[in-house]
């Protein structure tokens, strides 16, 4: 019996594409920045944001108000 199958994975954008470019940062200040997922794809995109590994905490932290979720088709 032959078996067909198709992957299909949605094409999803994130601005700004490379870093995040904080300039002059204080102790004790909070400094906020967004991120932009697109999905430009005709299908649903899920989407997770890993936790942020123990080394990189020296820098900064970061604390995103969605850990995770679902980006309908054509949306934000």
């Amino acid at each position: 019996m032959p078996i067909k199958a198709e992957c299909l994975v949605p094409k999803v954008r994130v601005l700004p594409a490379d870093f995040l470019e904080y300039s002059t940062c204080f102790l004790r200040h909070k400094k906020s920045m967004s991120i932009e997922i697109i999905n430009e794809d005709d299908l649903k995109s899920k989407f997770e944001i890993a936790p942020q590994e123990e080394p990189t905490r020296r820098v900064g932290l970061f604390e995103p108000d969605i850990w995770s979720g679902v980006i309908e088709p054509r949306q934000k």
